[in-house]
């Protein structure tokens, strides 16, 4: 489902090198995932830095501390951010992927004394009502060397289920909504309309056998 660095982005590492790598830092992601059946919406808060590193920009952009600064970097570097974060957070409607759409200019806020970059995506998806909704993420991993250990914290109202779910590179997907199985709730009925006979069975048998 969710896809890696493309083959290009080697050659750019080698040529512009990333700053030194943080191995004891870590980072929690947080998503909000909000809609039913085919279109559904994403918030995402990520540590303003770390994601203009890992999209491999320009120390301009990941050492600006400036509001005013960040969201022209954020606007400027668009489309890099965009695909940083489309290739490692994933929405799938029955197992199909779902088209993700940064729908508006990127925001800035703090958190825990850090600020983050607020994304906001438009996931077009397809099949039929009452299908299961697969978010996956795979943000910041451990192979960029910059983070380690990263979590993505999700809240979600999908369909009206709501709830919210910790995902981790050991358990990068979470699965909402299930369809019924066919046949089952008939099942149920039939299981029902059997014992209702079978019970009024009892007394009688009970005399019988004094």
């Amino acid at each position: 489902m969710l896809r890696w660095l493309p083959a290009f982005v080697l050659p750019a590492v080698l040529l512009f090198p990333a700053p030194a790598a943080a191995h004891d830092a870590t980072t929690t992601a947080r998503a909000v995932v909000t809609g039913a059946g085919v279109n559904v919406q994403v918030v995402l808060d990520l540590e303003y830095d770390l994601l203009m590193k890992s999209a491999w920009l320009y120390a301009t952009a990941y050492d600006a501390k400036e509001r005013a600064e960040q969201l022209r970097q954020l606007r400027l570097n668009r489309d890099a951010v965009a695909a940083y974060v489309t290739e490692r957070f994933a929405v799938a409607y029955d197992d199909r992927p779902c088209a993700p759409t940064l729908t508006r200019d990127a925001d800035v806020r703090p958190r825990e004394r850090k600020t983050f970059a607020v994304l906001t995506f438009a996931f077009a998806c397809q099949g039929e009502p009452g299908g299961t909704h697969a978010i996956s993420s795979a943000l910041f991993p451990d192979a960029e060397t910059f983070v380690h250990s990263t979590e993505t914290l999700v809240r979600y109202d999908l369909g009206g289920e709501r709830g919210s779910a910790v995902l981790v590179a050991e358990s990068p997907t979470l699965k909402v909504g299930e369809r019924a199985e066919p046949g089952r709730t008939g099942g149920l009925f039939l299981l029902g309309a059997l014992l209702v006979p079978l019970a009024a069975l009892f007394p009688l048998l009970r005399r019988l056998r004094r």
